[in-house]
């Protein structure tokens, strides 16, 4: 596949499987449809980098559709790149493309790694900080 725009070589691609549900009655993928397919893209993009999904909360989605997604659509792709690493916080550039590469949505995606026991936001580890940086586009 040939991937769109300025992400020609993605750190991280990923195949989502489209489903019936996925779909509303006007024929196309339900906005709400695209968040849970680039939810799904990112936490594999994560156990791929780290090994394991860490902690994390979002902290911002900003997301542009581009392009509907029809009934008989069976899957599409998402494409994952580093654009910021933060203290706390990483923000990836996700693209969402039918197999033929016309993007159908972007989105700038602001993660925070956690600390579940004092429920506030954590410095990342180095080890973490590293393997983002090996990826950073």
């Amino acid at each position: 596949m040939m991937w769109p725009g300025e992400h020609a070589d993605p750190a991280f691609p990923y195949v989502v499987q489209l489903r019936w549900g996925d779909f509303d009655s006007y024929g196309h993928a339900n906005n709400v449809a695209f968040v849970d397919f680039l939810g799904a893209a990112r936490e594999q993009f994560l156990v791929a980098v780290l090994g394991d999904v860490p902690a994390f909360v979002l902290a911002r989605i900003e997301l542009d559709y581009r392009h509907e997604v029809l009934v008989g659509t069976t899957h599409l792709v998402v494409a994952i790149n580093i654009e910021r690493i933060g203290r706390s916080s990483v923000v990836t550039r996700e693209t969402l493309a039918l197999p033929g590469g016309d993007v159908v949505a972007e989105a700038l995606v602001t993660m925070v790694l956690w600390d579940e026991v004092g429920r506030r936001s954590r410095a990342a580890t180095e080890a973490e900080r590293r393997a983002f940086e090996a990826i950073r586009s």
